[in-house]
């Protein structure tokens, strides 16, 4: 189909412009090349977000993950999943291309992308330290299911957990088609949990250093993501959305909610080492100096 959204993007293209300059942002690539680059050239990968015929094991797992709020969505895919192999089991080539091709981009056009409109008006309002959207849970809902998403739907957490999945070596789970299916169950328990628990937002704002950015670009401070260890036992989010200010989600009485501190170089510089630490391949700042110091080759 002509209109197949082919490269689909794991960090939001709005939300990097605040790094950019006419549509063009500096990258850190594997920690050895710096370069200016196109926002529709980077966190992006070819039909990243298609979905594939899927296993009996796969949609097992996929269950035992989810709660009511994704179950339903998980119950989508079990009848495209029911088209695919009906079509492939009576031979009806034709219908199977079909709905093979809607596969491609379905994720990405009738969720992903609701997703980032519901990020968008928040974001905006966080620019100006407006917190307001927090008041009301219409608002505030979407907002942290939008954040847990962009949080889950990394390459960085998609290859970490596609590896998990290889290594239990589960007859008939297909470690991707189990990754698609559960990210969903996953960035909704994450989403509903900031959104009713006892959670602090509050901004820091850096005036000394420039905060970057990376292909995954919210973190929890405590989680060691290159060499993982199982589960966190903490769980604070910070998330930079401009080069001067982070968005900062903690369970902790240390920060007022919804208010913003003041950050020193140190805590600063400390904060983007973490960044760099927890990306797949690619880092983003506003200008190459802000780069040069993670570069290693």
């Amino acid at each position: 189909m002509a209109n197949t959204t082919v490269h689909q993007h794991y960090v939001w293209r709005y939300y990097l412009r605040q790094w950019a300059t006419n549509e063009q942002i500096i990258c850190l690539h594997d920690r050895n090349k710096i370069f200016p680059v196109n926002l529709m050239g980077i966190a992006q990968e070819k039909l990243f977000y298609q979905f594939f015929e899927s296993s009996e094991t796969d949609f097992l797992i996929a269950r035992h993950m989810a709660d009511d709020c994704s179950i339903r969505l998980i119950e989508v895919y079990e009848s495209i999943n029911a088209f695919l192999h009906s079509a492939r089991e009576n031979g009806d080539e034709s219908l199977y291309k079909d709905v093979l091709e809607f596969c491609k981009d379905f994720d990405e056009k009738f969720y992903n992308c609701p997703i980032e409109n519901a990020l968008k008006s928040p974001l905006e309002q966080l620019y100006i330290k407006d917190f307001s959207f927090l008041d009301s849970q219409d608002t505030k809902i979407p907002f942290c299911n939008a954040i847990a998403e962009q949080y889950c739907r990394t390459n960085l957490m998609k290859t970490s957990f596609i590896r998990s999945i290889r290594d239990l070596k589960i007859e008939g789970a297909n470690p991707h088609n189990v990754w698609f299916l559960v990210r969903h169950s996953l960035a909704c328990k994450i989403g509903m949990a900031l959104a009713f628990k006892d959670y602090r937002f509050c901004l820091l704002e850096s005036s000394d250093v420039s905060l970057i950015t990376g292909d995954q670009p919210i973190i929890n401070v405590y989680a060691d993501y290159k060499e993982p260890k199982g589960i966190a036992e903490q769980f604070d989010l910070y998330y930079p959305i401009t080069p001067q200010l982070a968005l900062f989600i903690t369970d902790k009485e240390i920060v007022e909610n919804k208010g913003t501190i003041s950050i020193s170089r140190e805590h600063a510089k400390k904060l983007n080492a973490i960044i760099v630490s927890a990306s797949h391949s690619q880092v983003f700042a506003a200008a190459s100096n802000d780069l040069l110091i993670y570069k290693i080759n």
